[in-house]
């Protein structure tokens, strides 16, 4: 059986460069805008943990990295990658061995895991470092805040036979599940737990953690309460941008962009022919009619990107119309010069679009 030709479209590019130096920015940023010497950690999720890419964070300055599979985790480790690093979605307890070989740091919500992992550290004789996940109010993963004294109580039992768990501190994520943003009032629950560590430990939070690129704003503008001495970024260091607060980082660059090879170009009516009933994907399309235009379509469909609201395209006089599975359907009509089959558009990704390529096997990664 023949090989196929290698292709190189769709491809997704990662500019190595750029986000070394924007997490040197943000490094710079987080140190001189508080004073309180917070560490940045570079979350790989959002790139399925690309090594290339973890490398890019710590040469920038991070403290360590953060992904939310094990499976990304052991590969970053075994392409020789330093870290530490930090698994940030809560174990499955069926993990938990490979927890304890593969990370240095854990998120923790659940104290029968924690129990499971104390005792997986004894077993293997190996320390692990647990941090509890607080729930302040986003309704994600974590402990309820009126949970902090019984939790402390289970922590000084689990421990009293496992001294090589260590519980080391505390964190939240904001603007994921729910879309809450830092306030006050939260990040004090943040504070309350810090100090109740500190009391059953007798030494100050090694890590007092926040997570989501809506906290850079925050530490930006000098609204983290003291204590807090980490946060966890992805898509600003990736993108440059916030989607939580619809934002982009002037001081930032974004450094992914995808391109897509036209494999069709034709003048056809802006409004479909015919009775509209739903998509392949449930959605009733609405389209606007503005007579008959030049539309081209890119092999680049929902199994790549699932959403072109995801997408903004790069080359001027481009218009995103709708997608299939396969395809991405485009109003061309006021690009100059005109496109020809063949010719490769350029767009960059939001972060639900560099998730989707990043996991998609028929998406070239291309490493600049």
């Amino acid at each position: 059986m023949t090989a196929l030709t290698p292709h190189e479209y769709p491809t997704l590019t990662i500019d190595l460069a750029k986000i070394t130096s924007n997490t040197r920015k943000v490094v710079d940023a987080c140190a001189s805008k508080t004073g309180q010497n917070i560490r940045v950690w570079g979350v790989t999720k959002g790139l399925s943990g690309n090594a290339s890419v973890a490398c890019a964070f710590l040469r920038g300055g991070a403290s360590g990295i953060c992904d939310s599979r094990m499976k990304n985790i052991a590969h970053m480790r075994a392409s020789g990658v330093e870290g530490p690093f930090m698994l940030i979605r809560i174990p499955m307890l069926s993990e938990v061995p490979d927890l304890v070989s593969h990370a240095d740091y854990s998120f923790i919500s659940d104290l029968g895991t924690l129990k499971a992992i104390a005792e997986c550290c004894t077993q293997m004789a190996r320390e692990h470092r647990a941090v509890l996940a607080l729930d302040t109010g986003d309704l994600r993963e974590g402990f309820w805040p009126d949970e902090l004294g019984n939790t402390i109580t289970a922590i000084k039992e689990i421990r009293k036979d496992n001294p090589l768990l260590r519980v080391v501190g505390v964190g939240t994520n904001y603007a994921c599940a729910s879309g809450v943003l830092p306030d006050d009032a939260n990040l004090a629950v943040l504070r309350d737990w810090s100090r109740a560590l500190e009391e059953l430990s007798g030494a100050p939070c090694e890590i007092v953690s926040v997570g989501g690129t809506v906290c850079l704003n925050s530490i930006c503008e000098s609204r983290i309460p003291e204590g807090v001495n980490m946060v966890r970024l992805g898509e600003s260091l990736l993108l440059g941008t916030d989607t939580a607060r619809q934002i982009t980082f002037d001081w930032l660059e974004p450094a992914l962009e995808i391109a897509a090879e036209i494999v069709e170009l034709r003048e056809k009516p802006s409004v479909p022919v015919g009775t509209i009933g739903a998509a392949a994907f449930g959605e009733t399309p609405v389209f606007v009619d503005r007579g008959t235009r030049a539309r081209a379509i890119v092999a680049l469909g929902k199994q790549d990107i699932y959403s072109p609201d995801h997408l903004v395209p790069l080359d001027k006089g481009v218009h995103i119309v709708t997608a299939s599975s396969d395809h991405l359907i485009l109003d061309v009509a006021d690009m100059r010069p005109a496109p020809c089959v063949g010719d490769v558009l350029r767009f960059a990704p939001r972060y639900p679009a560099m998730l989707q390529a990043s996991t998609s096997p028929y998406v070239t990664i291309k490493l600049v």
